[in-house]
Parts: structure tokens; C-alpha cells; sequence
């Protein structure tokens, strides 16, 4: 990959062709490679940085349209995000009106250390003991070692008065400023 420009664009290897007017020459041809595309996370990076979090912005749709946004702690059960909701919070009474959900998992601070992950899709809603006791056992993982018994069950004391919501992906988005090399301006993102 070659840097074109300063800092305003890359380009991607591309085909070569042959040069009709210089005999026996190859002519590298090179398209631009959006920023976004450079980005992005590939599948196992996704789920690494997922694995990774613990804390996501879930957003969820009102009755009359408008998002609400709350930070949730989050596990990942069969490679989706989950997390309980309070039975009598807005995210709970939005749910179940609409199950349409967007969930964001970042970090970093400075705009070349950005990262994060944007999962959009339907929520589905588990009240069952069997679905509350595999978070719980999640969470509990994140415990040190001596003490996840006790927080299982402190954990399973909490789950009874929530309900585990899954996370099922229509599209996922990402990105990961950090394979800029630091070179990347806020401006360039978008060309």
C-alpha cells in the first residue's frame, strides 16, 4: 500500500496492464481506497475486540421515534452481545414495542487511537432461568478467579428480577483508527 498525497488519501496495490506506446513495460494501475475501507475490522478482529469489552452504549427506539441511549455491561453469549435489562426500565418497555436495537463498543481518545464496533439488529428477550444462568456465568468469568462463586451468585440474585437480552446482527460496522499509523487526520475520514 502506497500513501498518495499528504495524509489525504491511500491507494491499494491494483492490476497491472501493459504499456502499449513502451514495449516491454508493466504500468502498475492504482485505484483509491477510501479511508473507511482501511479501517474497518475483518470478522476475527471484530470479535476479539468485542471478547475484549465490557461496556456498550445500547440504544433502543421510544414509542414516539426517538433513540434512547444507556451504557450496559455487556457479555458475548454464542458470539452475540448480551446483557439484562431492568423488567420496568425504557429499554425493556422499548423492546417490546419495537425490537429494533443498535449496540456501540469503543475506545480510545485521541482521534488515531479510535476503535469500536457498531452492531445493528433485533433483540430478542429471554426471561428464562436457563439463558439468565449462562450470562450469570459469563460475568462471573470476569471475577477473579477466587471470587466467581460468590459472584454467580450474586449475579443469579440480580438476574431474577431482570430479563437477558440478546443482540441478533443485521449489519455490523467498525473501525480502528490505529492501522493509520497515527498518519490520519478527523478531515480524511469519509474520502
Amino acid at each position: 500500500m502506497t500513501a498518495r498525497g499528504h495524509g489525504h488519501g491511500f491507494a491499494a496495490e491494483a492490476p497491472s496492464t501493459y504499456d502499449e506506446e513502451r514495449p516491454g513495460t508493466i504500468v502498475v494501475v492504482s485505484e483509491p481506497m477510501s479511508m473507511r475501507a482501511l479501517i474497518k475490522m475483518d470478522d476475527d478482529e471484530v470479535a476479539a475486540f468485542l471478547a475484549a469489552g465490557f461496556r456498550a452504549h445500547v440504544s433502543t427506539v421510544r414509542k414516539d421515534g426517538t433513540p434512547h441511549v444507556v451504557p450496559m455491561t455487556y457479555v458475548l453469549l454464542d458470539g452475540e452481545i448480551a446483557f439484562w435489562a431492568d423488567n420496568g426500565s425504557q429499554k425493556m418497555v422499548n423492546l417490546t414495542n419495537d425490537d429494533r436495537i443498535s449496540v456501540v463498543v469503543d475506545d480510545g481518545l485521541e482521534f488515531q487511537e479510535l476503535r469500536g464496533v457498531q452492531v445493528t439488529g433485533t433483540a430478542t428477550l429471554h426471561p428464562d432461568s436457563g439463558t439468565n444462568e449462562r450470562i450469570a456465568d459469563l460475568f462471573a468469568l470476569k471475577a477473579p478467579e477466587e471470587q466467581r462463586e460468590a459472584a454467580k451468585s450474586m449475579l443469579l440474585a440480580l438476574a431474577a428480577e431482570r430479563t437477558a437480552v440478546v443482540v441478533h446482527p443485521t449489519r455490523v460496522a467498525s473501525w480502528d483508527h490505529t492501522k493509520l499509523g497515527g498518519g490520519a487526520r478527523a478531515q480524511d475520514l469519509g474520502r
